[in-house]
């Protein structure tokens, strides 16, 4: 640190020491503190924070010693009874100073509650997210690795590719086990329970080290042969929940899937799952994946959905890895060149590093910065509300300490007890902000069981929650009060003891409390026009067409389990079940889907080529999403059919192969041109070349906001999949029908695994709860803004009220009118409104932009938004101002004129 630096650093530290100690040793202090800055230095130390902490200690220490010098104990430090004094004094000061003021303190605290409680909350879940490990032995050697291919650079493995993985980085990993991810069914009564578990290797929590609260984990015996042994680890919550903390559930059955599994063991209580954010409500061995998922088998190299994680092995680099995956990599795509393709790779991340997968986690930690930002916005609009009501009460408290100096107390005596005030407000309304944050985490909570998988964040306030919560509070009580300490405790003594009215007041003071409440205003602003433009965002989403699902609709979804039915017992059984479908009363059609759109947790893709279409650059074909569907879906779902004809019984495995295409595809691969009989050539080995029959309407099929998205539709009868979706569109209510259907399937087929019923209105509804979200927080975050700083504008003006008491009733007394006086007042309070709300409008044009990324069918530079956010901050602070003005219009002229 430089010298001027060091000057400037001492100079502001030792203003908050006594000024006897300033006049009689500053320079004796400031060569202590330079010293020890040199000291550090010479040591190559961090010389400009670490030395100035340490200066800061050493000038402090030497103070207190002088301060028993004096009064005759030279070299005696301070016993903890002497410190332990002087802080209860201080304490008791402060807690006698807001109690007489309830209406202060409760305003103050109000503040301080909202501002430091979103923060809080909000921490909490950037903490469980981003700054929390799991729960892992030596997570700094933990490896993650991924499939890097054309469907994307984080994806998921085959489990025969694992294998390989695993036998050829013997040499670098210590251990390579993984998980797969779940979604099955606990059914209870007349409705689906959706559970989610990881299927795991026989390795997998033991190398992590990870242990059982109950019982035993999954061990390497359990994973021998596929289906032979049905045993399930509960989650610690899931244990919790459903079975009350039993701690005699070991040897117990759940049934999951249609099949009974033996309990062995719980998990630990601080272990969610595998991925940060995500409930898992059991753990079961890796080869019970083809009983739960009929779909999936272990041996197919098709199947990609297995996630591996390593550790490293001693003394193995990063860079050793990276190599031998490569040729792991190269020798797949020799060896299997029908799956593994020319550029297909793996790709390794450090498992502390992942959220949820590398290729969303930067989309997860803006927006959680972005909600950082909102209450951090919160906070300070909180802090310059109470700094501002603060330096009113400096201003009225200025004859007290003038007195207070005069007999002799020391300016930094006077200091420490105004800061012991602000101090202890901020304490409060810190504990005030924990109470609203667990109300905040606990209503969000609420919100996520709203969702069709079990998400779950563990929100508890862990020491690390409770730590930032502390240095907030802190921070905030030091922040707001120490400039209304330093602005009181500087009168002039003698002019203000001798002053005997009630006017005047400190011109620098007043104009930081209204700069303050110019600053609340702008931000405010801010806040306003972000969260109009997430409401409008919202809105316009809810209008948003997808395509389908328009009228009332019945939706029930099964997996057809292998080896039980044969493809054509899987069709005959579809096709029975629709007839009974068709028989419910109120029901006028029924259709199925094996994949139903905007179904987040699934994608299906075909590389696909057409003639004089070259593929995109660096592709060998064109990747198109894809579904079967039985001949009544399209009725069913409110599909309608542009061009040619629908599927029909006809379509089946025997007869020719055929296709419907969406209009998106029509456009992209025949523009102007009619697209029946056209042929589409699949790439992907064992498809034949299909024939365009039908064109339908555009649907949205991955999300609301998406651009026409090019859309495949099979026939089910020449695509079987063993996962069908039932549509019922019907003229009485969907739930109930989704009810009947249910038992429908229950009564004929015991033995299908059933994943939900519900309505297609639900089923939509879940691709607006992450924008309502956001739309509500900001929406709740702005108002409180705005209110703060209503609050704060309604303190300047009442405190110009109370300050210019006398010169208003002078102003009556010669005839001036109550209107005139009550315009003059509410006159200053809107300059403070315009020139705040003009820098506001500034900072939310350059917000806006900020956030164009994350708004849906509405323009960052909305006019209608700002609009509305100026007339209402217009309205509500001239409101703020008229209610104090109005009481001065309403002063009796001669109390005023014999006020002090």
């Amino acid at each position: 640190m430089n010298d001027r630096r060091g000057r400037r650093a001492y100079r502001l530290l030792l203003r908050l020491l006594p000024s006897e100690f300033r006049s009689t040793h500053g320079a004796e202090m400031e060569e202590l503190f330079q010293e020890t800055l040199a000291a550090l230095r010479q040591r190559g130390r961090a010389a400009w924070l670490l030395g100035w902490i340490r200066g800061a200690a050493d000038v402090i220490a030497h103070a207190v010693r002088l301060r028993f010098a004096r009064s005759g104990d030279a070299g005696r430090r301070p016993s903890p009874r002497d410190t332990m004094g002087s802080l209860g004094q201080d304490l008791r000061f402060a807690l006698r100073t807001v109690r007489k003021s309830p209406g202060f303190t409760m305003l103050a605290l109000l503040s301080l509650s909202v501002g430091i409680g979103a923060n809080t909350a909000i921490f909490s879940v950037v903490n469980t997210l981003l700054v929390r490990d799991l729960p892992y032995e030596a997570p700094e050697e933990l490896v993650s690795v991924y499939r890097d291919w054309a469907f994307g650079r984080f994806g998921p493995l085959a489990y025969p590719d694992y294998l390989e993985l695993k036998e050829r980085t013997s040499g670098v990993l210590s251990g390579l086990e993984g998980y797969q991810l779940v979604l099955t069914q606990r059914e209870v009564d007349d409705h689906v329970e959706v559970l989610v578990g990881e299927l795991v290797t026989g390795d997998y929590l033991p190398m992590l080290g990870i242990p059982a609260y109950l019982g035993r984990t999954v061990l390497p015996e359990d994973d021998v042969a596929p289906g032979a042994h049905p045993v399930v680890v509960l989650g610690f919550e899931y244990w919790q929940r459903s079975f009350g903390a039993d701690p005699d559930v070991l040897g117990g059955s759940l049934r999951l899937g249609g099949q009974a599994y033996s309990i062995i063991g719980v998990a630990p209580e601080g272990f969610p799952g595998s991925i940060r954010g995500l409930r898992v409500d059991f753990f079961a061995p890796i080869t019970m994946v083809g009983k739960l998922l009929p779909l999936d088998s272990l041996e197919s190299r098709d199947s990609n959905s297995f996630w591996p994680v390593g550790r490293m092995g001693l003394g193995a680099t990063p860079t050793e890895l990276t190599g031998v995956l490569a040729g792991v990599s190269r020798h797949l795509r020799e060896s299997f060149p029908d799956v593994w393709q020319a550029g297909d790779s793996f790709v390794v991340v450090p498992t502390r590093d992942v959220v949820f997968n590398p290729a969303m986690d930067r989309m997860v930690v803006s927006a959680n910065f972005l909600a950082m930002g909102f209450v951090v916005l919160v906070l300070l609009i909180a802090c310059a509300n109470l700094a501002s009501l603060l330096l009113a009460r400096a201003v009225e408290r200025r004859k007290d300490v003038a007195l207070r100096l005069a007999l002799g107390a020391s300016r930094g005596r006077l200091v420490r007890q105004l800061l012991g005030e602000s101090l202890l407000l901020g304490l409060l309304g810190g504990a005030g902000g924990l109470i609203l944050a667990d109300g905040i985490l606990h209503l969000g909570q609420t919100l996520f069981l709203q969702l069709p998988v079990p998400l779950g964040l563990d929100l508890r306030f862990d020491w690390t929650v409770l730590g930032f919560t502390l240095a907030v509070s802190v921070a905030t009580g030091v922040a707001v009060g120490l400039v209304p300490a330093l602005r009181a405790t500087r009168p002039d003594i003698a002019p203000t003891l001798k002053d005997e009215t009630s006017g005047g007041g400190q011109p620098k003071t007043i104009a930081l409390s209204r700069l303050l409440v110019a600053g609340q205003v702008a931000v405010s602003v801010v806040l306003l026009v972000s969260a109009g433009l997430f409401l409008r965002s919202f809105d316009a989403t809810k209008l948003l067409d997808p395509g389908f699902g328009q009228e009332p609709t019945a939706v029930l979804s099964f997996i057809i389990p292998r080896p039980q039915y044969s493809r054509q017992e899987g069709r005959t059984l579809v096709a029975s079940f629709l007839n009974q479908a068709r028989a419910v009363p109120g029901v006028t059609d029924a259709g199925i889907i094996s994949n139903l759109h905007l179904n987040t947790l699934n994608r299906m893709l075909f590389d696909v080529n057409v003639e004089g279409v070259p593929p995109p650059p660096g592709r060998s074909a064109h990747s198109v999403d894809f579904t079967s569907v039985g001949p009544g879906f399209f009725a069913a779902a409110g599909i309608p059919l542009r061009e040619g004809r629908n599927f029909t019984d006809e379509d089946r495995v025997d007869g020719p192969p055929v296709v419907i295409i969406n209009e998106a595809l029509a456009r992209q691969f025949w523009p102007g041109e009619s697209p029946l009989g056209r042929t589409v050539r699949f790439e992907t080995p064992g498809f034949e070349d299909r024939t365009v029959v039908g064109v339908v309407r555009t649907a949205k099929i991955r999300s609301l906001g998406e651009e026409p998205r090019p859309f495949l539709y099979l026939p089910f009868g020449q695509e079987y999949n063993a996962w069908v979706t039932v549509l019922a569109r019907t003229r009485g209510d969907p739930a109930g029908t989704a009810r009947e259907l249910y038992r429908l399937l229950r009564n004929s087929h015991p033995d299908l695994i059933v994943t939900s019923n519900t309505s297609l209105a639900e089923h939509i509804g879940v691709m607006f709860f992450l924008p309502r979200l956001v739309a509500v927080l900001s929406a709740v975050f702005a108002g409180v803004a705005l209110g703060l700083a209503v609050v704060g504008l309604w303190g300047v003006v009442s405190y110009a009220v109370v300050r210019r008491t006398r010169e208003m009733g002078i102003r009556l007394s010669l005839g001036a009118e109550p209107q005139a006086v009550v315009a003059l007042l509410v006159k200053g309070g809107i300059r403070l409104v315009l020139v705040g709300g003009a820098v506001g409008v500034a900072g939310a044009l350059l917000a806006s932009w900020a956030l164009s990324g994350f708004l849906v069918g509405v323009s960052p530079l909305d006019p209608l938004t700002f609009l509305v956010v100026v007339v209402v901050l217009l309205a509500t602070a001239l409101l703020a101002a008229y209610l104090p003005a109005r009481r001065a219009s309403r002063v009796d002229p001669v109390r005023a004129l014999r006020a002090e």
